[in-house]
């Protein structure tokens, strides 16, 4: 089990990004999903950093993307 909180130290005052691979495990979904969300033009994932060709995910940002995905008991689909 990939272990979020010791792979995202800090290392000199930078946090270590997540790789699309590693945000698929987390979220549960293949990475090919990853990549349909951020191609799709609409906000549908996660925020993410390009660096070149490569996307990058912040823990923070992750962290966003399910609080703002919660649901309520009873809400009917309405998010929190």
């Amino acid at each position: 089990m990939l272990d979020v909180n010791a792979r995202c130290k800090r290392k000199e005052g930078l946090e270590r990004l997540l790789t699309p691979s590693e945000v698929a495990e987390l979220f549960g979904v293949p990475v090919k999903r990853l990549r349909e969300w951020r191609r799709s033009g609409v906000h549908r994932g996660p925020a993410y950093i390009r660096i070149e060709q490569a996307a990058r995910y912040q823990l923070a940002d992750l962290q966003e993307y399910i609080r703002k995905h919660r649901l309520r008991p009873g809400a009917k689909g309405k998010r929190k």
